[in-house]
């Protein structure tokens, strides 16, 4: 193990080409669109796949979307329904 010392600034822009939380509305409609059944969900903007789920699972209630989210093995997973 070792220490590297880091800034708090260093901290808070350590993520890399972040993406805009408005995008996670246009993906899911870009997945109805595909004519996919399910799809594993791949992302970088958020900490962790519990954040990424909670997420997902708003942004398909406040849109009404016909998709569920669900999560198996720690992966996250989209279902169209």
């Amino acid at each position: 193990m070792t220490f590297v010392k880091v800034t708090k600034d260093q901290i808070k822009n350590n993520r890399k080409e972040r993406r805009k939380e408005h995008d996670l509305y246009r993906d899911l409609i870009n997945f109805l669109k595909s004519g996919y059944k399910y799809a594993e969900v791949e992302d970088d903007y958020y900490n962790n796949n519990n954040d990424l789920h909670r997420a997902i699972q708003h942004c398909i209630e406040f849109n009404d979307l016909p998709i569920a989210v669900f999560m198996k093995n720690g992966i996250t997973y989209i279902e169209r329904l």
